[in-house]
């Protein structure tokens, strides 16, 4: 069931992965004001986790069936 869930939802991982990359980037050179360090650890951190996440689901989505 939990398979199921993340083949759906991979595409969207990946791009909130990407869209906290991007705030991640934003935030230590600058461009967001001043902005906390542990803040932008946490942007890097939650980045790298919806990544992980999505390229399993889109590994699981993609994968050969031999059912």
């Amino acid at each position: 069931m939990l398979h199921h869930w993340l083949e759906r939802l991979a595409g969207s991982f990946l791009i909130i992965g990407l869209f906290l990359a991007w705030e991640a980037y934003q935030a230590s050179q600058g461009r967001m004001g001043p902005v906390d360090p542990m803040r932008i650890l946490l942007y890097g951190f939650g980045a790298t986790c919806s990544i992980v996440v999505g390229v399993i689901g889109m590994r699981q989505r993609h994968r050969r069936r031999d059912d």
